[in-house]
């Protein structure tokens, strides 16, 4: 008797002996569409919104091509006395720019004589209401063209939120460190970027070793850090390389020096250093923003706004 094949049903046919014989193959039938649940809950949730919500909704839908960066948000960092104040506040004149001071008055000295407007935030309650309202602060500001608030500087005022955020019944310092950077967001990008002006923050440097490596970030914690250098579009680093240059980095910079190891023996390290620009990628590649360029904020962008503007 010969096998049937394994792929087919066999049925057995009254004959003299036995006869194995396939079944003819029968297609499957289509399923049948089912109307969509989903759907229909949704076009009923949709039809239930109020004319305001879905106004505002609409409100809410861009095309990229209608995205402008009008003003300049940056985020200005280095060591100590490398001249961030000075390069930041000259970024403007005195007429358009107000530096919100979060360490002594005295740290403005570079600017003597040039006549500079400040506001001494020593407090977290008049960082917060300076940052937030700083129209009412300086009225005769409010409507200039071109204006620029600087705040100088956010590793103080980190230090200010923190300290803001401790007290006898909260010393957990994840959740201290996580109510800091709540209030940042809230005065920061939920109020100052929101505002028609060019806003540069100024913060210090922080370096630790790692093997054979430098790393060279702003000197705040990760999720500070990370919030900014995602919300503004330009961090740069500032490099005092004689008492009266500097130069800033504006991509990350991955440079060698030779260095004595706990032998004595000379090995090459290396220092990272972290910055960035933001562009369309139209532009990336073509040479606007140079790695490395003078300390000059106004010059950098103006050529960027030049660019985007085609």
């Amino acid at each position: 008797m010969s096998d049937a094949p394994k792929t087919a049903e066999a049925i057995r046919v009254p004959l003299t002996g036995s006869v194995l014989v396939p079944s003819p193959a029968i297609a499957p039938k289509p399923p049948i569409p089912q109307p969509s649940i989903v759907s229909g809950v949704q076009k009923a949730n949709l039809a239930a919104l109020p004319a305001t919500v879905l106004a505002k909704l609409e409100k809410q839908k861009f095309n990229t091509n209608e995205i402008v960066s009008p003003y300049f948000r940056c985020f200005l960092y280095g060591d100590i006395d490398s001249g961030k104040t000075v390069v930041a506040a000259r970024f403007g004149t005195p007429e358009t720019v107000r530096i919100i001071m979060t360490r002594q008055k005295e740290q403005l000295f570079p600017l003597q004589g040039e006549d500079y407007k400040a506001f001494h935030a020593n407090t977290v309650e008049l960082f917060r209401y300076a940052v937030m309202y700083p129209e009412a602060v300086w009225p005769e500001w409010a409507n200039i063209p071109n204006r620029t608030l600087i705040i100088d500087d956010i590793t103080q005022v980190r230090d200010m939120l923190n300290d803001d955020n401790t007290s006898e019944t909260t010393q957990d310092q994840r959740r201290i460190a996580k109510q800091s950077k709540d209030d940042l967001r809230e005065i920061i990008q939920l109020s100052a970027l929101s505002k028609p002006m060019n806003l540069i923050i100024v913060g210090l440097e922080r370096s630790w070793e790692e093997g054979k490596e430098i790393k060279v970030t702003p000197e705040l914690p990760p999720s500070m850090s990370a919030m900014l250098r995602a919300d503004l579009e330009f961090v740069l680093y500032l490099k005092k390389t004689s008492p009266t240059t500097r130069v800033l980095y504006t991509e990350t910079d991955r440079e060698p020096f030779i260095k004595k190891d706990d032998k004595g023996k000379e090995q090459t390290y290396w220092i990272n250093r972290f910055a960035r620009v933001k562009l369309p990628l139209s532009l990336v590649g073509k040479g606007i923003v140079k790695p490395k360029e003078e300390a000059n904020l106004r010059a950098i962008w103006e050529r960027v706004r030049t660019a985007v503007k085609g």
